[in-house]
């Protein structure tokens, strides 16, 4: 046969088996094996030409095998290029042309500064609020569809980022609703009063830790305090004693535990840098030297969950619940292990960033934002002064300048193939320019606007810091426990300002998004208040 007629004849192969084939379903998923084809097509031609032209020599027939793999992966390229330009069913969106073409645009701006979401609020400024930001998604700022993506009653099912950890699976990865909502069950079991008065025993554990951290900030007063090294060990400290009965002793020893570091930067691959590629995350897990990482943190899960199986506690704990199917299973296989083990990466992991980056966003903005301090300190005072020593958490939930908010994972809750962007969803419904009358710029703090003065706001019922619907955060309640003792106890005990050399916007540029945000260090002063009474 002819050679160009071999290498056409191959090219429109491809072309109709894109067409055909490869542009429905997620290819992603199976990126391994699909990343050994072309390896395999490859010696397969260079074996048969050699056999079918004997008189060649072996390069020669090799090179035309060469040629051919060429015209079949260019083949399958151009088709795919033609058919996200061209012929896509969200082709008559607005976006970057780039963007349309491949994940590497967004991929791009990901690595760039770590801070994607600002790209993507310049997008929906110039694009408005339906904006093709990827060849399959949409990003949406429009308040009345937030419900329609995300509520229960969506048809809308989570995307390919969520098959990151396969065969693994979480609750928090589970894409359809039946694998979904036995594993919520058991979560929904650990957080609620109902099934072993839950919250207030963690309650009760929390405050020790809170304890310790206050113990810390007396130790360093008047010192410079990194409250993002501080905070986090709070906050991994405490669901290390919810998840295994024990703490990870941070606070204790200020040394940062390896299961940390690791998480972190695993954190920093798989929901920063490839985000967008969520094929490259599988090959990296599996690939030697690469995955040593994740080994020992496979390692270290494995570890606590023996330990743990070993020594059940008197008090059923986070734990407890979430692993009873598995240990009431007589003979539970590999991938139940598999299951057990994501999740507790995914209760130490999820139960802690998030309220860390909550805290340490919070007070930046008190730091930015005095008035709002001494507002919420003159309310705390007030519980104070009328005799209040227990359980304030519930007291200070109900207490007008109480609420804040900071987004602690600024990106899209992936929903094929639509998603909208907390960071960019939540400042919309601000935004003086859809409400003149509002006249307060959607970046200032005005905890007002979410109690008091709802005017401020376009749509209250599109902001969901914990998402909604069936996948919204189960460890809500717990979050508020933490978060609310924390800022009371330091608010009440303390005054705190910027450290010297301490500059406030170095935070929001250090900030990176890793799907959750991780934050730079952040170094206040805190100096011990006269206050009236105490409460704890």
């Amino acid at each position: 046969m002819d050679v160009k007629i071999a290498l056409g004849s191959a090219f429109a192969t491809e072309v109709l088996l894109h067409v055909s084939l490869f542009r429905s379903g997620e290819w992603d998923t199976g990126a391994n094996g699909l990343m050994r084809v072309p390896f395999v097509l490859m010696a397969i031609m260079s074996v048969a030409l050699a056999w079918l032209r004997p008189a060649d020599p072996i390069l020669q027939s090799w090179g035309y095998a060469c040629q051919l793999e060429a015209a079949l992966l260019g083949g399958v390229l151009v088709s795919m290029l033609v058919y996200r330009a061209c012929f896509h069913r969200l082709r008559y969106f607005p976006g970057p042309f780039a963007a349309r073409l491949s994940s590497l645009y967004m991929t791009k701006h990901a690595v760039r500064k770590m801070q994607p979401y600002h790209e993507i609020k310049k997008m929906h400024e110039r694009y408005g609020d339906f904006v093709r930001i990827g060849p399959m998604e949409l990003s949406i700022t429009e308040p009345a569809a937030f419900r329609d993506i995300y509520a229960n009653s969506s048809p809308c099912e989570k995307g390919p980022l969520y098959s990151q950890g396969r065969p693994s699976e979480t609750v928090l990865d589970a894409r359809s609703r039946k694998k979904h909502a036995p594993k919520r069950k058991l979560w929904d079991y650990a957080f609620t009063t109902q099934a072993s008065t839950a919250l207030n025993d963690y309650e009760d554990r929390v405050g020790r830790y809170t304890d310790q951290l206050l113990g810390r900030i007396e130790e360093y007063e008047g010192a410079t305090f990194d409250i993002t090294r501080w905070f986090s060990f709070y906050t991994f400290d405490v669901m290390g004693e919810l998840a295994f009965g024990k703490s990870f002793r941070q606070l204790e020893d200020n040394v940062e535990h390896y299961m940390l570091q690791i998480s972190h930067e695993a954190q920093r691959m798989a929901g920063g840098v490839f985000l967008y590629q969520p094929w490259f995350i599988a090959t990296f897990r599996t690939t030697p030297i690469l995955n040593w990482g994740w080994l020992k943190l496979q390692k270290w899960s494995n570890g606590q969950i023996e330990n743990r199986l070993a020594n059940e506690p008197k008090v059923p704990d986070i734990f407890h619940w979430v692993s009873s199917e598995y240990r009431l299973n007589p003979r539970p296989s590999s991938l139940d292990k598999l299951n057990l083990l994501a999740e507790i990466r995914l209760i130490v992991i999820a139960g802690s960033d998030t309220t860390a980056i909550a805290l340490i966003g919070l007070f930046y903005h008190l730091v930015k934002a005095p008035e709002v301090a001494e507002r919420l300190r003159g309310e705390i005072d007030e519980l104070a002064a009328q005799g209040v020593h227990r359980r304030v958490t519930s007291l200070v939930s109900r207490r007008p300048h109480s609420a804040a908010a900071h987004d602690t994972a600024p990106g899209s809750s992936d929903r094929k193939p639509l998603g909208a962007w907390q960071h960019c969803c939540h400042r919309t419904l601000m935004d003086p320019k859809l409400r003149p009358s509002l006249l307060r710029p959607p970046g200032e703090f005005i905890p007002e606007r979410w109690t008091t003065e709802p005017d401020l706001v376009l749509d209250a019922s599109a902001y969901a810091p914990f998402s909604i619907g069936r996948t919204s955060c189960a460890g809500k309640q717990l979050a508020l426990i933490e978060l609310r003792r924390t800022v009371a106890l330091i608010l009440h005990r303390y005054d705190f300002a910027l450290a010297p050399k301490q500059q406030i916007e170095d935070f929001e540029r250090g900030l990176e998004d890793h799907f959750t945000l991780n934050p730079p260090e952040f170094k206040l002063v805190f100096k011990a208040r006269a206050a009236p009474s105490r409460i704890d």
